[in-house]
């Protein structure tokens, strides 16, 4: 091996090293920054529980994608409800989620596969109906970095990547959801979620996700 190719191979194994830690960086950020917003609450009239469900997510933002299949994912996580005592029946929705979007491709071609860690934070508001039946609705601004995935189904090839093929980690959005809740413990919605962010590291295409969401939660 010459001097040049271990020279090529160190840098591009700092670069690789760099990207990792960055990346890593932002995950802590993102947790310290959810258990922070927990412990604050801590004291006061906040619930926590756990919550999953089904994605069907696929690509918008242009007419490309809006050709583009759905895909079948899921999402599930830790979550917690923050009563505000200035506002009679409303609270902060907070989440830490595993979430897998993406998109289905033509021709039969595999899924594109993102697997995201996501934090939505939702303001509510329920409504009970009676002492065990409430309504309620939730809307707000959802963060999200990019784990790992596939391109196309069977590839090992990570979509996270820098290249033009590639796409970015950082995602943003907004989301609504609604649903009922039962015995105060159990509950069922469904949401929708617009992401903001092109994804698309070409800058040429404009992909942005969108995903309906079907959860189940139970609250301790």
């Amino acid at each position: 091996m010459t001097y040049m190719s271990l020279l090529y191979l160190c840098i591009n194994y700092f670069y690789s090293l760099t990207n990792y830690l960055n990346f890593m960086k932002k995950i802590v950020l993102t947790f310290v920054f959810s258990v922070t917003i927990m412990c604050v609450f801590s004291q006061s009239n906040a619930r926590f529980g756990i919550v999953g469900g089904m994605n069907v997510s696929k690509f918008g933002g242009n007419a490309i994608a809006n050709v583009l299949p759905s895909r079948i994912g899921f999402h599930a996580g830790p979550k917690a409800e923050i009563s505000l005592s200035m506002l009679r029946n409303v609270y902060l929705d907070a989440s830490a989620l595993l979430s897998l979007k993406g998109t289905g491709q033509l021709l039969d071609e595999g899924n594109r596969s993102l697997y995201y860690l996501e934090v939505p934070l939702r303001i509510g508001y329920k409504y009970p109906m009676n002492n065990t039946f409430s309504v309620f609705g939730k809307a707000g601004p959802y963060v999200g970095f990019g784990l790992f995935g596939s391109s196309i189904e069977g590839y090992e090839d990570n979509p996270f990547s820098d290249d033009e093929f590639g796409y970015k980690r950082f995602d943003f959005g907004l989301g609504v959801k609604a649903g009922v809740e039962i015995s105060n413990k159990y509950q069922a919605s469904i949401g929708y979620d617009w992401g903001l962010i092109n994804i698309d590291n070409s800058g040429s295409i404009g992909f942005s996700n969108r995903n309906l969401s079907v959860s189940l939660a139970y609250l301790f």
